[in-house]
C-alpha cells in the first residue's frame, strides 16, 4: 500500500507499461520504507486480484469510491475484458493477504472502464474504474476514500528511501493536510524503487474528477 509518503506527483511520461500481470521478486513486492499500518487503519484500501489461475493472485491494488465503484491505474487493466471481467475480484477488508481474519469483502467485477485516452507508451491518463457485481458493506474495516478538490495536487522529497514498489501500481496515494484524508494520486510508474532523484510517478486524481463522476453515473 502506498499512503502518506509524498512524492512527486505527475501525469506520467516514459518509455513504456506494463502489458501483462507482472513476476514479483522477493523484497520488491511492499512499500519500501513503510510501516505496518494496523486492521481497519487504510479501509479504502483494496487489493486486485485475478482468480483464473485458481487461486487469487494479487496484481494491482485500488481505492474504493462507493459501494459499487473503485478506481485503479489504467496500466493494472490493460489487456483485459471490459464487460465481461469476471475472473477479476476486489478484496476489501484485507490486512495480511496469507491470513483470513473475517474481515474480507471479495467481489467480482462486473465491468471495467479504462480512460478513453490512455496511451500504454507515455503511461498518460493513467486511471480506470472498477464496478462491482455488488455493493461493498461499509464498516470499520471497509469505506470509501473523498476525492480531492479540483486542481490539487501533491509533490515533495526525491531523496529515496520511501517509495511504492511491485503490486502497488493501481493503488491509493493518500493525503491529509486538508485535516481529511483524500486520494491525490494513484500508484502509477517509475524508474525502480525508492531510488534516489527518481520519485514515483502518480496519476494526479484532481485532474480525472469531472471524468469520474461522469462514468460512475
Amino acid at each position: 500500500m502506498k499512503v502518506l509518503f509524498v512524492f512527486t506527483v505527475l501525469l506520467a511520461t516514459t518509455l513504456g507499461a506494463p502489458s501483462r500481470k507482472p513476476t514479483f521478486r522477493r523484497g520488491l513486492n511492499k512499500i519500501v520504507g513503510g510501516t505496518e499500518v494496523t486492521p481497519g487503519e487504510l479501509p479504502y484500501q483494496l487489493s486486485f486480484q485475478d482468480v483464473s489461475f485458481g487461486f487469487a493472485f494479487h496484481f494491482c491494488g485500488a481505492s474504493i469510491y462507493n459501494e459499487n465503484w473503485s478506481i485503479c491505474a489504467a496500466h493494472c487493466v490493460q489487456g483485459e475484458d471490459f464487460e465481461d471481467p469476471s475472473y477479476l475480484q476486489v478484496v476489501a477488508g484485507e490486512h495480511d493477504k496469507s491470513v483470513t481474519d473475517g474481515n474480507e469483502q471479495k467481489i467480482i467485477l462486473s465491468k471495467i472502464i479504462q480512460h478513453e485516452d490512455y496511451n500504454a507508451f507515455t503511461i498518460s491518463n493513467d486511471i480506470s474504474l472498477l464496478q462491482l457485481s455488488q455493493p461493498l458493506t461499509f464498516n470499520n474495516f471497509v469505506q470509501p476514500i473523498a476525492l480531492p478538490e479540483s486542481g490539487h495536487s501533491a509533490s515533495g522529497e526525491t531523496e529515496g528511501g520511501k517509495d511504492s514498489c511491485q503490486g502497488d501500481s493501481g493503488g491509493p496515494f493518500v493525503c491529509n493536510d486538508t485535516g481529511s484524508r483524500y486520494l491525490a494520486g494513484i500508484v502509477s510508474w517509475g524508474y525502480g524503487c525508492a531510488r534516489p532523484n527518481y520519485p514515483g510517478v502518480y496519476t494526479e486524481v484532481s485532474y480525472f474528477i469531472d471524468w469520474i463522476m461522469t462514468n460512475v453515473a
